[in-house]
């Protein structure tokens, strides 16, 4: 009796602690509370919990993450727990109430689900013979049986299949509504209300991951595919957005749903991906009469393609004598290859004059992409510059007639340190004297073979392949046998395609689409003519210092963009500063001035930075002051200088200004201003036309846009109000309601529909042409920026590495290590790729 009363006052203790706890935590409503109260009678407590310790671990367990309260937790006479919700402040179903249509009876009870922390979904119904809705249920989308995955482990069959490892949403739950039709009103009744859920109803917290709450608007799919468009992914989008936003609770979907939704935008472009993109292009000519795109087909699929539009004929019109095209890779997941073709702007920056994407790089297809681009512009450029590829060099002599061929000089000079002996190249005076002759763009073809002869007999190199093969090329590379050619000084190297291939692949991404791919396309173009009218721009709106003051000068300022003037205006101060005349003949109406430089090393290009002349130093240039000739014809004002910065260039040289300032000539004749470095070249409504293939209604475009800057601002003044911010958005809800109902034939929102609208294309109903087999194309294996090596290279470049001790056979080496040695059976093996070289 005694032992009995000792536990009765141990438990009574223990009750009491309890007791305690849940007075803390305020849970005393929401998990114990029976009825009203807990009975005060300790037996009868002691048979309730019969463990209090288990009950008193998790009360703990609840006290560190806290509940939220919008339902009851309550349990029925027989013990099973139910849920029930706690909603204030909105209509709540009640059985008995009259609605006018079936529409208004869903509408309320997702709301009161949305407030409840529950999701519905619709269930059975039941038509009468004209087909008006008879009975309807709408239920909590946990009803329902949930569905056995039964497997067969020791069935052989799936012995190896895995067990996914997942869960369920249902529940059989039973909470629900009924609707019945009145026959004589045609109104429904609400008959049947059942409020109870078994299972936890949704936190406050967690409501914007319900299924309603995640379901993406039109507008953060649109974000989706134009973050795509400039290479950023579904995950950086959404952070993105979130930030945008205040928080990722603002956002409609997870990381998860924007994944989803770029993975329903491939499965809906999917096989007819070619065939989307060739529709697309097609219907362009529709709305830009003056647009161009052919493409070729070869056993049914797509391997070639060339367009150029309204503004990229422009472009090469003004901007063609000078062009550079060369391909690029991992923009598409067909490994199509990206052919730009490049020109240089009146501002001296790069610009796309027409672009082409090809499947294979051999010598067909490179025909057929040239030959595309005469039929789009008619006419062949000055000079086009290349790297070493040999089926573009053959294209070109079939293709280009007229047009001079000018090989990299760069990738040129990158080969030579692997070609040469390495004690010649290290050790002695080769590459300075290389360079001398090589980079010289002041002396003639004869004078440059007799230093070439000099230079290999100096060096013992009469014998060397590489050396007697670059000298038999001499006329596509050495500088000294284009200086004749218009503007040969504008591009000596592909950096302008290289550059442009580089600002490419901040838009493009390796596994997109064809369709994809001309999106970010556009998305860069328009960037690179934002940047031409923001230099066009500058140009106008800000008036350039003045150095010297002379009239010739200010001239200069209002005629030339900003970026050349800044060139020119060098040229003038030199011509002042550092020029003077040594002698000066005049016979028969013809002037000869001979000008001494005495700052010759300072030779002005188009490699500007901030606004300012960067300086390019040539080893051929001697130390001291140079003298050069001044021709000038006295009767019609014609100018030529023994520098041929002119022709180089395109605009006159110091020594021609310093013969202009003692002339007092105060105006640059109008045969040496070239149209290509003028201001307004390109209209700038021509750059600003953007609904290229109907998809835009610009008028609309823009009242979208002043209604986004009006809430915007609306937002920003009431940001500090939360009273009139409320009513705001009660007007705005009240406005949204408005439109809904003057609008009974909304846009589709079905998924087709909507990513059909955001691309401007349809799926179409027959594919003639299927998408291109993903081939494997020379370089394509090697990291960016590498190209193609000999072996005689890499044998150089393993060479020169320091010997290291292979970990398994302890051979000292540089060719394996311990994972890759051949005498190791696990070693991991390189997989060859045999890349499609065209011989």
């Amino acid at each position: 009796m005694d032992l009995n009363k000792q536990d009765m006052n141990m438990n009574e203790n223990q009750l009491n602690n309890f007791m305690e706890v849940v007075e803390n935590m305020d849970l005393n409503k929401q998990v114990f509370e029976k009825d009203n109260e807990l009975e005060s009678d300790t037996e009868d407590v002691l048979q309730e919990f019969a463990n209090p310790n288990v009950v008193i671990e998790e009360v703990i367990d609840c006290m560190k993450t806290p509940r939220a309260t919008l339902y009851e937790q309550n349990e029925t006479p027989g013990g099973s727990i139910y849920w029930e919700p706690h909603v204030e402040g909105i209509r709540i179903p009640v059985e008995g109430t009259w609605y006018d249509t079936v529409d208004e009876a869903i509408d309320m009870y997702s709301k009161y689900a949305e407030m409840g922390g529950f999701e519905v979904k619709k269930s059975g119904q039941r038509l009468t013979k004209s087909g008006v809705v008879k009975h309807k249920y709408i239920m909590c989308n946990r009803e329902g049986v949930p569905k056995g995955i039964n497997v067969d482990t020791l069935d052989p069959e799936y012995s190896e299949k895995q067990k996914r490892n997942t869960t369920t949403h249902i529940t059989g739950c039973k909470a629900r509504i009924k609707l019945v039709l009145d026959i004589v009103s045609g109104r429904y009744k609400l008959d049947q209300f059942c409020p109870k859920h078994n299972h936890m109803l949704i936190p406050k917290e967690y409501k914007h991951f319900i299924k309603k709450q995640r379901k993406m608007t039109q507008a953060e799919k649109m974000f989706v595919v134009k973050a795509a468009t400039n290479k950023i992914g579904a995950t950086r989008a959404h952070n993105l957005l979130s930030s945008m936003k205040g928080g990722y609770e603002y956002v409609h979907g997870t990381t998860d749903d924007f994944k989803n939704h770029q993975r329903d935008v491939n499965v809906f472009i999917g096989e007819s991906d070619a065939q989307m993109l060739i529709n697309k292009m097609e219907n362009r000519k529709t709305y830009v009469p003056n647009s161009t795109f052919q493409y070729r087909v070869e056993n049914s699929e797509l391997v070639s393609m060339f367009w150029a539009d309204e503004v990229a004929k422009c472009n090469y019109k003004e901007f063609g004598d000078i062009v550079s095209f060369d391909a690029t890779f991992n923009s598409n997941k067909y490994n199509m290859k990206f052919v730009p073709f490049i020109g240089i702007d009146n501002h001296g920056k790069c610009v796309t004059l027409g672009s082409g994407m090809l499947l294979h790089e051999d010598t067909k297809s490179y025909t057929w992409l040239l030959t595309a681009f005469m039929t789009a512009f008619l006419k062949e450029p000055t000079m086009i510059v290349t790297d070493q590829d040999g089926a573009m060099k053959r294209a070109i002599e079939a293709v280009f007639t007229k047009s001079k061929h000018r090989l990299c000089m760069w990738h040129i000079m990158q080969k030579i340190p692997s070609k040469i002996c390495k004690q010649i190249y290290n050790e002695t005076d080769f590459k300075e004297c290389f360079h001398k002759i090589v980079w010289n763009m002041f002396i003639e073809p004869l004078k440059f073979e007799e230093k070439w002869e000099k230079l290999i007999e100096d060096f013992g190199l009469q014998n060397h392949k590489w050396m007697t093969k670059m000298f038999n090329i001499r006329e596509i590379w050495i500088p000294a046998y284009f200086v004749d050619s218009p503007l040969f000084g504008l591009m000596r190297t592909t950096s302008r395609s290289e550059s442009e291939n580089s600002f490419f692949k901040s838009f493009t991404s390796p596994g997109a689409t064809l369709v994809s791919f001309m999106m970010s396309y556009e998305s860069a173009m328009e960037r690179q003519r934002y940047r031409q009218e923001a230099l066009d721009f500058k140009t106008i709106e800000a008036a350039p210092k003045c150095e010297t003051k002379l009239p010739i000068e200010l001239h200069a300022a209002r005629v030339y963009t900003r970026t050349i003037f800044l060139l020119v205006q060098t040229e003038i101060i030199q011509g002042c500063w550092t020029c003077t005349i040594q002698d000066l003949k005049i016979n028969e109406g013809c002037e000869t001035v001979i000008i001494r430089d005495k700052n010759p090393k300072n030779n002005t290009t188009l490699n500007t930075k901030k606004g300012k002349e960067q300086e390019k130093k040539s080893g051929t240039v001697a130390e001291t002051a140079r003298d050069f000739k001044v021709l000038r014809i006295i009767e019609d004002g014609s100018v030529v200088c023994s520098c041929r910065h002119f022709l180089r260039y395109g605009f006159l040289c110091r020594h021609i200004f310093c013969v202009f300032k003692n002339r007092d000539i105060n105006v640059i004749p109008k045969q040496y201003i070239l149209r290509r470095w003028t201001r307004d070249i390109i209209p700038p409504d021509l750059r600003r036309q953007r609904n290229r293939y109907g998809e835009k209604n610009l008028t609309i475009e823009r009242l979208t846009n002043e209604a986004n800057f009006l809430v915007d601002d609306s937002l920003f003044l009431l940001s500090k109000d939360e009273r009139r911010m409320g009513t705001y958005v009660e007007k705005l809800k009240i406005l949204l309601d408005e439109v809904k109902a003057d609008m009974p034939n909304p846009a589709s929102r079905n998924t087709g529909d909507v990513i059909g609208g955001i691309f401007s294309i349809s799926k179409p109903n027959q594919v003639d042409v299927k998408n291109p087999t993903k081939a494997v194309n020379k370089g394509e294996h090697l990291k960016n920026g590498e190209r193609l090596k000999s072996e005689r290279e890499k044998a150089i470049k393993v060479k020169a590495k320091a010997m290291k001790v292979c970990g398994y056979c302890q051979e000292k080496t540089n060719e394996h290590t311990k994972i890759t040695c051949p005498k190791n059976p696990k070693a991991r093996k390189k997989k060859k790729l045999t890349p499609i070289i065209d011989v």
